[in-house]
């Protein structure tokens, strides 16, 4: 939930600042707060940056007012490094699950553990639109979206979380929509292209104000559960490296120990 850290300038000049709960923050709050960060930035800097806060009104607060507002830039940073702990604290259950009754963990068992977490996601909202995401990209997903996700993973100079929105627009789809929109009867194929393109900058644009608890969520589940999503994003993805394969296809057999499994 978020908060606001109030400032006093003056007794006629008072400012709330809101303060997004990690939760809250969208992939574009994250662009700006994370990989926005510059060598040798000023405390006054970071908080324009990430707050918003005037330079003019950073000089007249209090110091502890100042370290106030870091700590809760630190602690944006923390929540998205816990993100990621969850994610591979499956990981760890699951191998030592393995290792303990010699029997592959079930899809079942992975969509419990992922779900507890507050990782799993069928659907996602964004803006008021419900998207559907992938549940398996091996089986269900098309060559174009590989071509595209491909063509992704080739950019140079950008970070993980700026492939977010590019891999969500690629997979996360409304009910009953295609990749893109359709041919029209006697559309030419420049044009064709053209209203694809369109359509797909869109998505990628709505998508970075999808939440970023969501994207990571999508983007891990994706490289944990698809061989072809895994082998196109190794290169590019090096927070997903300590994810531990986890392919449902290989534990379909043992469904019926999964709902013995003591929950974690």
């Amino acid at each position: 939930m978020s908060s606001t850290i109030r400032v006093i300038v003056t007794d006629e000049e008072i400012h709330d600042i809101p303060v997004k709960s990690y939760e809250e923050l969208t992939v574009e709050d994250w662009l700006r707060i994370h990989d926005g960060h510059k060598e040798g930035e000023e405390p006054f800097e970071t908080l324009h940056r990430v707050f918003g806060l005037e330079t003019r009104i950073a000089r007249v607060m209090k110091m502890h007012e100042i370290y106030g507002m870091l700590a809760a830039y630190t602690k944006y940073l923390n929540d998205g490094k816990d993100q990621w702990a969850k994610a591979n604290d499956i990981s760890r259950i699951l191998a030592e699950e393995d290792e303990e009754t010699g029997q592959p963990w079930s899809a079942e068992r992975m969509k419990y553990l992922l779900n507890s977490r507050g990782l799993w996601r069928e659907t996602i909202e964004v803006e008021g639109q419900t998207f559907h995401v992938a549940q398996d990209i091996d089986l269900d997903g098309n060559y174009g979206q590989l071509i595209d996700l491909k063509s992704i993973c080739q950019i140079e100079d950008i970070s993980e979380t700026a492939r977010y929105p590019m891999i969500m627009a690629v997979y996360c789809l409304k009910e009953g929509e295609g990749y893109g929109p359709a041919k029209e009867a006697g559309e030419t194929a420049e044009s064709h292209q053209s209203r694809f393109d369109k359509w797909s900058a869109d998505r990628r644009k709505l998508f970075h104000r999808a939440r970023m608890v969501d994207a990571q969520a999508v983007c891990a589940f994706f490289f944990s559960s698809s061989d072809v999503f895994r082998e196109t994003t190794h290169r590019v993805f090096p927070s997903f490296h300590t994810l531990k394969r986890l392919s449902p296809s290989e534990g379909q057999t043992s469904t019926a120990n999964a709902g013995a499994s003591t929950p974690n």
